[in-house]
């Protein structure tokens, strides 16, 4: 079976932000993964690019090509290797786009990876509303949760649920280790739909005087929060390398997550931020959030956010009452989710998908 990609977020390299256009490393992560799954399970896989990726001490995106070459281009590798199973990242307008138009008149099939909804991609209604419509055409559809396939009003039939791809468990480098004794820890955008000033407070409210409180990330809270919160149990790590962050994780006591659940960014894509939580193997709590499927629910503690008092009296539960039976939880549940979200599973989905509706 021979598969091929459209989509920019393949490359090994976690690329670096320039002008705003780096997608977050939990995306990158997911199309990672699922690439080094295929090769694992040694799949044939091309990957086709819209983008120039230059390397000049940093990777830049810079666009190649206008749309027209890029369709006739695609038109003859499309012809070219007909067998394949062709997937098109959904945040791309111009793939969705093109595939749209090569199914209109050559009915060429194609899976459609949404990993958020077209509204949250354009500042523009009208490109939001044409893309949507353009993605209306695929054959079939890998999508993160309910929310965003019902918005969307896609067939049942023509959908695989797969809200994150876990992958091999993490390793703990032996290098660059930070030595921070006992602590909690987050990792994510320091900004207020992560709602991490309440975080911050609900840590301290707590009064955990074991626990020191780690939290790397960068947003446009982060200045403002290491000013007001300048104290020796609190530590702000900036931006760090995604392998350190692994690091981070595996070695904490507790990850946190409190976000808010009043955005449509939470309500449309699963947050990749839980995806690596679990994959770490290391307890985890979080508020509710929109997009949690029911299995995710029951199987980590859900800490209510509605004031700092309720969810620090929660947290001082969970970690003086419930921490050793936690950890056994969270290697019971990394290993659960693995093998129920692991790439190999994405891709026997989309084989029985793209075989059995021949």
């Amino acid at each position: 079976m021979i598969f091929s990609i459209f989509s920019p977020y393949i490359d090994q390299v976690i690329f670096d932000d320039i002008k705003g256009l780096r997608p977050s490393n939990a995306i990158q992560n997911y199309f990672n993964l699922f690439r080094n799954g295929m090769e694992n399970l040694k799949y044939e896989c091309h990957f086709k690019n819209p983008y120039k990726l230059i390397f000049n001490g940093k990777y830049k995106y810079i666009k190649i090509k206008n749309i027209f070459i890029t369709f006739f281009e695609v038109l003859r590798y499309v012809k070219k290797n007909s067998n394949h199973i062709f997937i098109v990242d959904g945040t791309m307008f111009k793939y969705v786009f093109i595939f749209f138009v090569l199914n209109f008149f050559l009915k060429i099939r194609a899976t459609l990876l949404l990993t958020d909804h077209p509204k949250n991609m354009h500042k523009n209604i009208f490109f939001s509303n044409l893309h949507i419509f353009f993605l209306k055409s695929f054959s079939f559809y890998i999508v993160l949760n309910e929310y965003i396939s019902k918005s969307l009003n896609i067939e049942k039939k023509k959908i695989i649920y797969h809200p994150m791809i876990i992958g091999p468990k993490f390793k703990e480098e032996v290098y660059n280790l930070y030595l921070y004794g006992d602590y909690i820890f987050y990792s994510g955008g320091i900004d207020d739909l992560n709602n991490v000033r309440f975080l911050i407070k609900v840590f301290l409210a707590s009064n955990l005087i074991k626990y020191n409180l780690i939290i790397a990330g960068k947003g446009n809270l982060l200045e403002r929060l290491k000013k007001e919160y300048n104290q020796k149990n609190i530590v702000f790590l900036g931006e760090i390398d995604y392998k350190e962050t692994k690091n981070l994780m595996k070695r904490a006591t507790l990850l946190i997550s409190l976000r808010k659940n009043n955005h449509e960014v939470t309500r449309y894509s699963f947050p990749f931020k839980i995806m690596d939580y679990i994959s770490s193997g290391t307890p985890l709590v979080s508020s509710f959030i929109d997009s949690f499927d029911s299995e995710i629910i029951q199987k980590i503690p859900i800490i209510s956010i509605e004031s700092e008092e309720v969810a620090s009296k929660s947290l001082i539960n969970i970690v003086e009452n419930k921490l050793q039976f936690l950890k056994a939880e969270a290697i019971k549940n990394r290993d659960y989710f693995y093998q129920k979200y692991n790439a190999e599973a994405l891709i026997k989905k989309i084989i029985h998908f793209n075989t059995s509706n021949d």
